[in-house]
């Protein structure tokens, strides 16, 4: 019995302790609520800064930069972090170099790095950004802040090897001074080149036979204290005032104004200004130079709006402060809709200051989609002090719309007058430039007359041709003018030209421009440069690298010494983000090229524009609207091929007479042509006459995909022989023109 209830006892243990060991192995199994990701063991959240910025040193080339992912509790289990870099302004290859795409993180960790490699673009002047973005990612959640923007400072360029710009001083200046109260005369010097970082000169004025606080007072300006000015990076020119005071006396006196102490910039040779106070000169009204009308372009949908500055000349310096009241009035164009309405009358008048040689307003046009065709309204000259309004107090501007769907043609617009010197003996010609608006999309045709005034034809001037036919991609029309010697007259003589009979062409309201012929004992007038089209849409620059575009303008005549300045506008666009502020403008000839580096970008699938400004001409003359938009394209990036120019000099043989006139010049290609394109010519007169002696059939000859050269076809007068003439090379599309302007210039021999 008692054997018994032991086996009973023993076997109860074992069961219970086998139930026991069951037991504890059940409960060590973890909980379903308990695994990683659970609810009571969640993945963490990750976040990022919502934006941050970097600063680059500038002798280095590249950078690592990191960005710190948070986590909002420490992770229960290894993972990844996975993020994109989205371009904005900064861009992959130019500014930076895009990662991997993820970022592993281990068990325990309460943050990830995500590292980016920065590039240093030494054309950088302007904070570029790019954004940084969270993706789904593994074993963790995305939180509240998943976008940081990063933004890259500009370059410090201080210390860099960069061009480094003159001050120009004029030896002297000679004012009108009052007869009574005072005058602050303003003093504006050009710079060489534009300003990559903030300067300062130091202008001390030394009596003569003026004295200060006599004659005149210390210098001033908004940016010059105690004598010293500033001048601030971009800027082209330095300017400040002299207030002079006013005395009835009957003398000339003068001081001196001597330049000291430059920083940042570089003085010319001459270093001081005479300044010559004339009080018994009499005080000249100077007439303003008003045109008939105005061609505007309306900005594009992508900017919405866009002030442009146009500028009235005066006939001579102002010796005393003036101003003039003016407004705007609705015709066509409504104010609001097209353009900001202005009534800058009483106090609004606008202020010109004593010693300036133009007047600037400024009108802001606004795009509407609705316009589909072309409106216009009047600027209202009212009443001027100090300055002599012309009888004709109205301009009329005309709004050329800018929706592209929409068939309505460019808009030629001209000089009310163009003035021509008459040559010494003989011939000279001279070109009327007629600005389009546009480039043409198809052939157009204009017919001109000529119309005698004081100035007859063949005695003042011959007829050239009376009709032309445009190509497309033609951005300018140029009228020849044959001007003739005529020793009988001294006065300056006048005639007309009237456009008329326009093909796929809008013509302006003043469609009559007056030539004045200057006598050639007189000085000859400036050349007049004409900005056209107002609108130049280029390609996005290829391959992620920077890539540099000549723009050419004409002129009237040739312009020898002649220089202006060309100055970047953000628009879309941005300077230092799309284009390289650093614009240069060089006169070669009777054109004008203007240089302009444009910067790699994603542009997506939206243009981007900004502006051209050209100020500060010398030996040359401005249109009042001085403004030219560049447009920077999305495109396809094909290899464009190179053309190549003949090594020397091209001849031909004069044909006998009833022999075939046609002749043509083969520029070959460095590559097959990917993209259809044209090539823009254009002549210039040696010994040979164009419409004389040889014949340009088509200024702008076409080549398609897959061509490997383009042919320029003349035909060839028998009279030509023993002369010769040139062909310059002006521009292409989808084709890459030599970079020297030398090798743009074909000369071409005649036996």
């Amino acid at each position: 019995m008692n054997r018994l209830i032991l086996w009973a006892k023993a076997k109860a243990a074992v069961v219970f302790f086998l139930f026991s060991i069951a037991l504890l192995s059940g409960c060590n199994e973890e909980h379903p609520d308990n695994v990683p990701g659970a609810v009571n063991n969640p993945f963490p959240e990750i976040t990022l800064a919502g934006s941050s910025t970097v600063t680059m040193d500038a002798a280095d080339a590249s950078m690592v930069y990191s960005i710190p992912v948070n986590f909002s509790l420490a992770a229960p289990i290894a993972g990844e972090v996975k993020f994109r870099l989205v371009a904005g302004s900064a861009i992959e290859g130019r500014d930076y170099v895009a990662g991997s795409g993820a970022v592993p993180f281990n068990e325990g960790e309460r943050q990830a790095n995500i590292e980016v490699t920065l590039l240093n673009d030494p054309a950088r002047t302007q904070a570029r950004e790019f954004r940084v973005e969270l993706l789904p990612s593994v074993n963790a959640r995305l939180g509240s802040t998943v976008v940081q923007t990063v933004s890259i400072t500009p370059v410090d360029v201080s210390g860099q090897p960069d061009a480094v710009s003159v001050l120009n001083i004029p030896t002297q200046r000679t004012l009108v001074a009052p007869t009574s109260g005072e005058e602050e005369y303003v003093f504006v010097l050009p710079l060489t080149e534009r300003l990559r970082q903030d300067a300062t000169v130091s202008i001390h004025m030394l009596a003569g036979t003026a004295q200060e606080g006599t004659h005149f007072r210390s210098l001033t300006g908004s940016q010059c204290e105690n004598g010293v000015c500033s001048i601030a990076a971009g800027a082209q020119e330095l300017v400040f005032s002299v207030p002079v005071i006013g005395l009835a006396i009957d003398d000339a006196l003068s001081f001196t104004l001597q330049f000291l102490s430059a920083e940042g910039l570089d003085l010319s040779s001459n270093r001081e200004m005479e300044v010559v106070l004339n009080y018994n000169a009499s005080v000249q009204v100077p007439d303003l130079n008003v045109p008939s009308s105005l061609n505007l372009r309306m900005p594009s949908v992508e900017r919405e709006s866009t002030a442009y500055p146009i500028i009235f000349t005066l006939s001579d310096m102002l010796s005393q402060s003036a101003t003039l009241e003016w407004r705007t009035v609705d015709d066509t164009a409504v104010a609001g809709v097209h353009y900001q309405a202005v009534d800058a009358t009483g106090a609004g008048a606008v202020n010109v200051n004593a010693g300036q040689r133009e007047v600037e307003i400024e009108l802001v046009l606004m795009h509407d989609q609705g316009t589909k065709e072309d409106v216009g309204f009047w600027i209202q000259l009212v009443s001027a002090e100090g300055i002599k309004l012309p009888a004709e107090r109205s301009v009329y501007v005309t709004i050329t719309h800018s929706n592209e769907d929409t068939s309505a043609y460019p808009r030629v617009s001209a000089p009310s007058t163009l003035t021509v010197h008459e040559p010494a003996a003989g011939a000279k010609d001279a070109r009327l430039n007629l600005t389009l608006t546009e480039v043409l999309s198809e052939v157009a045709e204009l017919g001109v007359t000529f119309i005698d005034d004081s100035a007859t034809v063949d005695t003042d001037y011959a007829v050239v041709s009376e009709q032309f036919v445009v190509e497309k991609g033609m951005g300018v029309i140029s009228v020849p003018l044959r001007l003739l010697v005529n020793a009988a007259e001294t006065s300056t003589q006048h005639f007309q030209v009237e456009l008329h009979s326009p093909l796929h062409l809008n013509l302006p309201s003043e469609p009559a421009i007056t030539v004045a012929i200057v006598d050639n004992g007189a000085p000859a007038p400036a050349p007049y440069l004409t900005l056209s089209p107002q609108l130049i849409k280029v390609p996005v620059p290829r391959w992620n690298v920077s890539e540099n575009i000549s723009l050419y303008f004409p002129l009237s005549d040739q312009a020898t010494g002649a220089s202006v300045q060309v100055q970047g506008r953000n628009g879309t666009a941005l300077s230092g983000v799309d284009f390289d502020p650093n614009i240069q403008a060089t006169v070669n000839g009777d054109q004008l090229t203007v240089d302009v580096t444009l910067l790699p970008q994603d542009l997506g699938g939206e243009p981007k524009e900004f502006d051209l400004l050209f100020t500060q001409a010398n030996g040359l003359t401005l249109p009042e609207s001085r403004m030219v938009t560049v447009q920077i394209e999305p495109r396809d990036t094909p290899t464009l091929p190179e053309l190549i120019p003949p090594s020397g000099t091209v001849g031909y043989t004069a044909p006998s007479a009833g022999e075939p006139a046609e002749r043509v010049l083969v520029l070959p290609f460095t590559n097959v042509a990917p993209l259809a394109g044209t090539l823009t010519v254009f002549v210039e007169n040696g010994t040979a006459l164009e419409g004389t002696d040889f014949t340009l059939t088509s200024a702008s000859p076409s080549f398609t995909i897959g061509a490997q050269e383009v042919v320029v076809e003349l035909e060839i007068e028998p009279s030509a022989s023993g002369k010769t003439f040139r062909l310059i090379l002006q521009s292409a599309e989808n084709l890459v023109l030599p970079s020297s302007v030398e090798e743009r210039v074909i000369d071409v021999s005649v036996q």
